[in-house]
């Protein structure tokens, strides 16, 4: 039985007379702060991550693509979207790990900066792809 189980049933058990502090924890106290730190440091790199994206995505001016040749913006602008999908992939997938690794609180923190990062994932496949191009973050 998973211990999410095991706890549900020892609060309907013990009702109002116990409150769980900490809705994972471990017997070895130093374990215990490993994990703390381990979902800490996730979640910060995660925040990182998104962070990272919007800086490319705000560095890379298409104004500036007027002074190239078709063939050279057309590529440049390819490239670019490659990377920002393989990014935006790339950042779905560590969402699912970290999403793995955290609960109560921060599993919903988390939940809210997903949505947020699918919103910016939608503006800028209506805004810089074309139309057609299966651009589904797997």
């Amino acid at each position: 039985m998973q211990l999410s189980t095991k706890r549900k049933e020892f609060e309907s058990l013990m009702g109002k007379t116990v409150q769980l502090v900490n809705e994972q924890t471990s017997c070895h106290q130093a374990i215990a702060e490993s994990l703390t730190e381990l979902k800490s440091s996730a979640m910060e790199l995660q925040e990182r991550v998104v962070q990272a994206f919007k800086q490319v995505d705000d560095k890379f001016y298409f104004e500036e693509m007027a002074n190239f040749d078709d063939n050279e913006r057309n590529h440049l602008l390819n490239l670019y979207r490659e990377t920002m999908l393989k990014g935006y992939n790339f950042g779905y997938e560590y969402f699912r790990e970290v999403t793995r690794l955290v609960t109560g609180d921060t599993k919903q923190k988390l939940s809210k900066r997903l949505v947020n990062y699918a919103k910016e994932w939608m503006a800028f496949v209506t805004e810089k792809c074309e139309k057609g191009r299966d651009m589904r973050p797997k």
